[in-house]
């Protein structure tokens, strides 16, 4: 076609391969089948790789149908090649123009590339063509991406509101305004923030240009006011002052402050106390029409005043936010970090500069070919860099730019429908694709009828504004859905009721409320609330009565063929309360809430703090009377009683367990811990709730790589609920996906279809100027993007405009989703002919509504239809119009339990089976010595020979360092995190001496590094292997696995054969100490879990091992081996380390099968005494080996209950 011509047809098999495209895709005319035909005829007749075919769209989703689709094709055409040339007349025309032998290997070829074929969102090219050409691009090498740059925004506003808080009367005119905290900042003008846009502030000039004479003509109209009610004095005295018995002082001093008001030539406001005068509803009809001036005159001030006041304010912010956005890009250069924006900026900048010729030729190579889907979703930037690169009547070169500028919705994420314009003017070719494949023919019917804005055999209305052409759509009989034509008895029995109505469902079906039985409004006026109720009332009768009915083909209509279109989140609230009070199950899809702004995020925080401040009693009550913690009152007030003093320390007890899994073991673990055990969310959203804290504590994960400290965590996450930043990531999560009735956002439901769609408050109108601090509009003489703080006449005039236009534009999506049927809900609310609907049918009043869908109906040849509803279901529980009779509700119970619950099953460890063992010997002082076990309970004493405990700080680090867990946390976190081989103490070291709980720490560090490199070069002599010796030091980290978990299962293990045995291993030392006893249940059935230390290899031989940083004396000559075996034997950790033999050994044969050989591989158990442990030492101090025979381990596991199968 001519540069010059209008759109026409799209034929893909014709249009040159060259030059500019501008292709109009309408909603379900196939345009990914359109895009794979192009791509396909790229390949084969212009010899294109897939590496030089450009493919680009603006979601990761939709990158991945384009590659899964064009891989369909291309296999679909190689493998059909002969059927398809012989029935397709795309492919009819393709073989003119090409070998078949030639088509086929160019095919072959794309399939085996395809997974570097260049197909990516626009962020991710801009990305691509940085990184690859970095020199080109000006970009430092070492740059990294960062998705959310969220703190560092915050950084920025938090230090331009530190300066302005030093001047009280700045300070003063940001609270005036509600602009004084960042949070406030961020949440109007967080967007702004973050872009380059040019940015102007109204002035007082504008103001006053816009009425110049309001100041000027306030006085003599007071004057004129003033003469006019003073001639009615009496008047007003009768009928106002004293009208009203109780009332004649307060309406006396007001009627005095109007006349001193109207009489002062200086004072422009008026006093509040004089606004009674014109806001007194009783007063007579006559009487008030003489104050009506006044009421007018009172308005225009105020008016003219708050934007005149509110300047000196605007002035302010618009200095702050330039200053903040210069903040903003010096804390990210800084920390050499770029986001998504700053690609697509970037790139434009570089590609339009002086010196951006190379890296256009650059990408002209690479990319010789570029195809942009949903190209009315584009920006300037994004245009800017497509028109630099790929120029108009290009002979190399070609840009295919599809989309349908009637889906341009996106206008408040950067979406600008005059950039779409814009290329639409400088294209060579435009083309459109006029067939529906997707809906009904009755559906493409109604809705060509709603937007032609005529009978299609009139002249066509343009609805859309901005010269966007309605193209009439054509149907099909190949359309998918009429594959499966619905069945619905209204449909075919509905009844005709004499008025321009019937029953009959239509395809396109209007719903009109016209009034409300119980009104809620004063004077008994219907609210918003009342209209929106009663039509999302109707809405849900009717999907009852369709789930009960309707068919698709021959299957039952199902909840998610059904979905309800909403503008907002609140609307889906309305939808979502009608749909639990019908127990219709529904999930909204499209909640974009911030997940730190909810309740189960408020509750978290309540419960980190308990527990990092577990000793502050209000602190800790707050943690335990939330869900998360199982909280309940009851369980409140019985800390209250007489006996809940150990019941509450055994609750701090275990809330700082709690804590210190958080130290040891991080946020998640404790989190999933109170989640798993604890957690009692609220029955009626137990899966949100859910959601919302699995969300939470993944987010919390991800954290703690970065503020590893658990309070730097805990600020981290204050921060967080405190200024929620909307990202991606934050945004709530989908709690099912179930089978459910589908609500969705307007917007969200872009790209995507439904057989039934209702749309309930199509009618609804929002001002779109109203409570805007900042005016974004284009500018009508050059249609350039404008920001201005504050607003105009001229820029709400533009912004109103262009937000009718887009609401206009959100309506087609919302009608074109549904392929059998669509629901459009309409009722008087306020303004509503100024609706997107009411525009459409172009009605000037309220009052044009029964007309015009009459008109529609009637003129429609039975594709649209319209029913008048009652708002009778409102007013109570909804009830579909065949339901009939309420069902009866028997009364239920719970059936008795006729057998006994087996509560046997534990998870049981080492730890739970010594601290039996400690609780009972304090409870049975009387038993026989045989029956008992001696506990040595006090330590070795800690000054020895040669010692002067006078002077402890001449002492070696390691016989000083504070006794108890501390000190073991401290020592078992460092060594968990070394490389033994290779350690970088720095890396390992500071996190968890910063934790270690004693002042001055920060002096331990050089000593401790000295102590744990002794530690790691101490010979460890070999078990099984005399002679020999290995250190610590000698093991890679891919010889090691440290803090293994492990559980096994434990079925009906005796008590007494656990005795048995660790009596046995005992009876080859001749130091035993005392008899042995376990309490508890005779049996233990459940799982033995645990978490070994170290388990390393060394010559093919793996070992268990422990750290211990027991102090046992002030000299090396503490840590001999007797000394080690006493501590062992009287704190049960043989007991332990034959619970980690088993493990090993199970862990062993399951990892190496049938080559696992028990006198070959299993090596041992080491424990180390880290005090004890010196190179220096000639003798082998602080270390317990223990070699463990293969027919130990036999029997060893017989008691626990299982012997792996594959030890030999």
């Amino acid at each position: 076609m001519s540069e010059s011509g209008r759109s026409q047809p799209l034929s893909p098999a014709d249009l040159p391969l060259h030059g500019r495209h501008l292709i109009e895709a309408s909603a379900g005319t196939g345009k990914t089948y359109n895009i794979t035909r192009l791509y396909l005829r790229l390949l084969i007749e212009k010899q294109l790789s897939v590496q030089q075919i450009l493919v680009m769209t603006f979601t990761k989703a939709a990158t991945e149908e384009l590659r899964g689709r064009i891989e369909t094709v291309l296999r679909e055409s190689h493998d059909q090649w002969d059927a398809l040339v012989s029935t397709d007349p795309f492919f009819q025309k393709l073989a003119q123009n090409v070998d078949k032998a030639g088509a086929l290997a160019t095919m072959h070829r794309a399939l085996l590339e395809l997974d570097e074929a260049a197909i990516f969102t626009i962020h991710g090219f801009c990305n691509r063509i940085l990184s690859q050409e970095a020199f080109a691009s000006g970009l430092p090498m070492d740059i990294s991406m960062e998705a959310d740059t969220s703190e560092l925004l915050l950084e920025s506003v938090r230090d331009w509101l530190r300066r302005i808080n030093q001047q009280a009367d700045k300070f003063d005119l940001l609270e005036a305004n509600n602009w004084h905290t960042p949070h406030q900042i961020l949440q109007e003008f967080g967007a702004l923030l973050r872009h380059d846009e040019p940015l102007q502030v109204v002035s007082r000039e504008s103001v006053l240009a816009e009425n110049p004479d309001a100041f000027q003509d306030l006085v003599p109209r007071k004057q004129r006011l003033l003469t006019l009610l003073s001639a009615m004095e009496a008047e007003i005295t009768a009928g106002f002052i004293e009208k009203t018995k109780g009332q004649e002082q307060a309406r006396g001093e007001a009627w005095a402050a109007l006349k001193s008001w109207l009489g002062d030539p200086e004072e422009a406001a008026c006093p509040k106390v004089a606004r009674l005068c014109v806001n007194w509803t009783k007063m007579r009809a006559p009487l008030r029409a003489h104050f009506e001036p006044v009421r007018t005159l009172i308005e225009n001030t105020d008016e003219w005043l708050d934007k005149t006041e509110r300047i000196p304010a605007l002035l302010l912010l618009h200095e702050g936010i330039l200053a903040i956005r210069d903040g903003f890009k010096r804390l990210k250069k800084q920390h050499m970090v770029m986001d998504f924006d700053d690609l697509i900026s970037h790139l434009s900048q570089r590609l339009n500069a002086a010196d951006g010729a190379q890296l256009v030729r650059i990408i002209r190579n690479q990319y010789p070919v570029a195809l942009v889907d949903e190209f009315q979703d584009t920006d300037p930037h994004q245009y800017a860099i497509l028109n630099q690169v790929y120029p108009r009547s290009a002979e190399d070169q070609a840009l295919f730019m599809i989309g349908d500028p009637k889906q341009a919705i996106y206008g408040f994420r950067g979406g600008d429908i005059f950039a779409y314009l814009q290329a639409r003017s400088e294209a060579d070719y435009q083309w459109h694709m006029d067939t529906n494949w997707r809906s009904i023919d009755e559906v493409v019917t109604g809705y060509n009828r709603v937007f032609w804005g005529a009978p299609l055999t009139d002249p066509a209305t343009d609805v859309f504004g901005y010269d966007i052409h309605y193209e009439q759509i054509h149907h099909t009989v190949h359309a998918k859905a009429a594959k499966m034509p619905m069945q619905d008895d209204l449909s075919l029995n509905g009844s005709d009721r004499g008025d321009g109505t019937d029953d009959r469902r239509c395809a396109l079906q209007f719903f009109w409320l016209a009034e409300i039985d119980n009104p809620s409004g004063k004077s008994g006026k219907p609210l918003t609330a009342d209209w929106q109720n009663g039509l999302a009332a109707w809405c849900v009768a009717e999907v009852e009565r369709l789930l009960a009915n309707a068919r698709l083909g021959e299957t039952s209509l199902r909840e998610s063929d059904i979905a309800i279109l909403v503008r907002s989140g609140a609307e889906a609230a309305i939808v979502k309360n009608w749909m639990q009070r019908a127990d219709l199950p529904s999930v909204f899809l499209s909640d974009r809430s911030n997940v730190y702004s909810s309740p189960q995020a408020e509750e978290l925080r309540w419960v980190l703090q308990g527990i990092l401040e577990c000793e502050n009693d209000t602190l800790l009550v707050t943690a335990l009377s939330t869900r998360l913690m199982g909280g309940n009152a009851e369980r409140l007030a019985r800390y209250q009683q007489a006996d809940g003093e150990a019941l509450w320390e055994r609750t701090r007890d275990r809330v700082m367990q709690l804590r210190e899994l958080w130290v040891k073991r991080g946020c998640m673990l404790m989190l999933l811990e109170l989640i798993h055990h604890h957690y009692l969310p609220e029955p009626e959203q137990h899966e949100r709730a859910l959601t919302n804290m699995l969300h939470l504590a993944e987010k919390l994960q991800e954290a703690s790589r970065k503020y590893r400290q658990p309070q730097q965590l805990f600020k981290w996450y204050r921060d967080q609920c405190l200024n929620p930043d909307a990202t991606e990531e934050a945004q709530l999560r989908l709690e099912s996906d179930a089978n459910l009735i589908r609500i969705v956002t307007m917007h969200s439901s872009k790209g995507l279809e439904y057989p039934i769609v209702f749309v309930p408050f199509a009618s609804n109108y929002a001002d779109p100027a109203r409570s805007k601090s900042v005016s974004k509009y284009h500018d009508p003489k050059d249609l350039s993007l404008r920001y201005q703080i504050g607003a105009d006449d001229t820029a709400v005039q533009c912004m109103v405009n262009e937000a009718h236009a887009e609401s206009v534009r959100l309506l087609y999506v919302a009608i074109t989703r549904a392929s059998h049927r669509c629901y459009l809900g309409a009722a008087p609310f306020a303004k509503s002919e100024r609706s997107a609907l009411g525009m459409t049918l172009g009605l000037a009043d309220v009052d044009q509504w029964l007309p015009a869908l009459q008109a529609l109906a009637e003129t429609s040849e039975g594709c649209i239809g319209y029913s008048p509803i009652s708002s009778a279901l409102s007013n109570g529980a909804p009830v579909s119009p065949n339901r009939g009779e309420a069902p009866v509700h028997m009364e239920l119970s719970a059936s008795d339990l006729r057998h006994p619950i087996d509560d046997s099953w534990r998870l049981a460890s080492y730890s739970a089976l010594a601290r039996q063992v400690f609780t009972e010997r304090q409870d049975r002082k009387n038993r026989d010595e045989e029956d008992r076990l001696r506990v040595v309970t006090d330590e070795v004493p800690n000054a020895t020979a040669g010692n002067d405990p006078a002077v402890p700080d001449l002492l070696p680090l390691r016989f000083r360092l504070t006794k108890g867990r501390q000190a073991g946390n401290l020592l078992h976190d460092i060594l968990e995190r070394t490389d033994f081989s290779h350690p970088h103490w720095d890396e390992v070291i500071d996190r968890p001496l910063q934790r270690f709980d004693q002042d001055g720490w920060e002096t331990l560090k050089p000593e401790l590094v000295a102590w744990l490199e002794d530690c790691l070069d101490t010979p460890i002599p070999l078990i099984g292997e005399s002679g020999s010796t290995f250190t610590l030091g000698q093991l890679t980290h891919a010889h090691t696995l440290r803090e293994a978990e492990f559980y096994f299962p434990l079925t009906q293990v005796r008590r007494p054969d656990l005795i048995s045995i660790l009596k046995q291993h005992r009876q080859q030392f001749a130091q035993v100490s005392g008899s042995l006893f376990l309490p508890g249940e005779s049996r233990i059935t459940g799982m033995m879990h645990g978490f070994i230390d170290l388990i390393f290899e060394v010559e093919g031989r793996y070992f268990v091992c422990d750290y211990k940083s027991t102090h046992l004396g002030d000299d090396f000559s503490c840590y001999g081996h007797g000394a080690l075996l006493e501590n062992i034997q009287a704190h049960f950790y043989d007991l332990q380390y034959l619970i980690y033999c088993a493990a090993l050994d199970r862990y062993l044969a399951a990892r190496l099968g049938p080559q696992y050989n028990r006198e070959k591989h299993f090596g041992g158990v080491y424990y180390f005494f880290l005090r004890g442990m010196s190179a220096a030492n000639p003798l082998p101090l602080g270390i317990f080996a223990q070699s463990i025979e293969p027919a130990f381990l036999d029997a060893l596991n017989r008691v626990m209950g299982e012997l792996p199968e594959e030890a030999v």
